[in-house]
This record gives structure tokens, C-alpha cells and sequence, in this order.
């Protein structure tokens, strides 16, 4: 779902804006979340210099140098100028992607939402190209289209809407559903946002996936070094590649 946001503009220092209309009351993504946590991240940078680059990374983020690397692991690096050009966010807002001019190359940054709703990297990086990025006046902002929850058979109407019914003369007492214990729901694969320090320094975030499985990314790197990274998000039900950046 694209979102184009008509009212509210944000600026990224002197760069694009990002305008938007409302989006429906079931997307949690906010992708003025990203541009505003970018624009944080780049006055820290310029009041604090390169230890201003690891204060946004999350537990266990990496980069490449050029295999995959733990940010803690590198000295402090400046953080050269940023300009994004698209974000793609998933529809739970977990997790987001931006990707934009990074002086005369590309950045591409994966970040997750933390447990106090901020914003943290998980994975950074970027790479040269023949020609820069050209000015654009708007920033493309997309969020993923939202799992659609299957309606079951065997649904049955809330207690409160029963008594109504009741109430109303079109049902009677004998109509009402008797009480059953709840079945426990198979918990699923661990959340990654409830991931303890420990567990989030283990990840492998060269490649991933939000929560509600609307945005994956991959990055993969050939034995001499060569980057590629994949973006897809659910575009009405199905897969669609959005992002493909390579890197020497």
C-alpha cells in the first residue's frame, strides 16, 4: 500500500519532504517514523561526530567491511550525509527499510522498532554509483498491504451480541452459546522485538523478516567481496520486489 501523505511534511535537513493522506485504522506503519529517527540520527552525527553512528544501532546491528561485521566490533565511523529517497515499512511497523543518496553513492538501512517504540539499525550498508542519485522533491514512502484475517466457519457471535438478540425477541435463552475452554495457541517462532541483549548478538541480520511477514530482505556476498541486496514486501497478497542494490 502506498502511502502519500498530502498534509504533514517533514524535511530531512534541506533535503526531500515526505507529504501523506490518512491510512486506514488497521496499518500501524508510520513511515514518518523512519525520516524523523534519520534526522535525529544525522544532528547526532553532526554534534557528536562518529560515536554518533553505534547510539542508533540496535543489539547485535551489522555492516559490512566488507563481510558482515558487528557495529561494535569497527571503531567509530563518520556517518556521511544521507538523503533518503524511499522507505518501505511493514504493516505492523516493525520493522523498515530506507534507502537513499549517500554523497555520491547508495545507503540502505534495515530498522527495527524496540520495545519503547523508537527506532534502531539493524543492518547498514552501502555501496558506489557510476552516477548519483537524482534530486527528488518527495520522499516514496509504501507501506506493506496488511494480512487479511480469514474469516472461519465456526466464528460464533460474541456473548454480548447474543443477549441482544435475546433481548430483541429474534433468538431465545436456549439460543445462546455455552461456555468452552480456550485451546492454547501454538506461540509461534520467538519475536525478535522481545529478544533479549543475548539472543539479538547471535542474530544473522544479513537477511530477515517482520513479524507479520509483510517485508523480507536479503543480502548476499560473493566469495570476492560483491554485495547484493533484495527488499520484497506483500503487494496484495503476494511478493513483490521493491529493492535491488549491488555493491562492488
Amino acid at each position: 500500500m502506498r502511502l502519500l501523505l498530502a498534509a504533514a511534511v517533514l524535511v530531512l535537513a534541506a533535503g526531500p519532504a515526505l507529504a501523506q493522506q490518512p491510512a486506514p485504522a488497521h496499518v500501524f506503519a508510520q513511515p514518518s517514523d523512519i525520516v524523523a529517527t534519520e534526522i535525529a540520527q544525522a544532528r547526532a552525527a553532526r554534534d557528536k561526530g562518529p560515536v554518533a553512528y553505534r547510539q542508533f544501532a540496535a543489539p547485535g546491528a551489522e555492516t559490512f567491511a566488507p563481510q558482515p561485521v558487528r557495529v561494535t566490533a569497527l571503531p567509530d565511523r563518520p556517518l556521511p550525509a544521507r538523503n533518503a529517497r524511499r522507505i518501505w515499512i511493514s504493516c505492523d511497523g516493525s520493522y523498515a527499510l530506507s534507502y537513499g543518496a549517500a554523497g555520491a553513492g547508495w545507503y540502505a538501512t534495515i530498522w527495527q522498532r524496540q520495545k519503547k517504540g523508537q527506532y534502531r539499525f539493524v543492518l547498514d550498508q552501502a555501496g558506489p554509483l557510476s552516477a548519483p542519485l537524482p534530486d527528488v522533491d518527495m520522499i516514496d514512502a509504501h507501506a506493506a498491504d496488511c494480512p487479511v484475517r480469514a474469516h472461519r466457519p465456526d466464528d460464533a457471535p460474541s456473548p454480548a451480541t447474543v443477549r441482544d438478540e435475546i433481548d430483541a425477541g429474534r433468538l431465545t435463552d436456549e439460543d445462546a452459546p455455552t461456555a468452552k475452554p480456550k485451546k492454547r495457541k501454538d506461540p509461534g517462532p520467538p519475536d525478535p522485538n522481545a529478544a533479549d541483549a543475548a539472543a539479538a548478538l547471535t542474530a544473522d541480520w544479513t537477511h530477515g523478516e517482520s513479524r507479520d511477514h509483510t517485508l523480507a530482505w536479503a543480502t548476499s556476498v560473493a566469495p570476492g567481496g560483491a554485495r547484493t541486496l533484495v527488499v520484497r514486501v506483500k503487494n496484495a497478497g503476494q511478493w513483490a520486489e521493491v529493492l535491488r542494490a549491488t555493491a562492488p
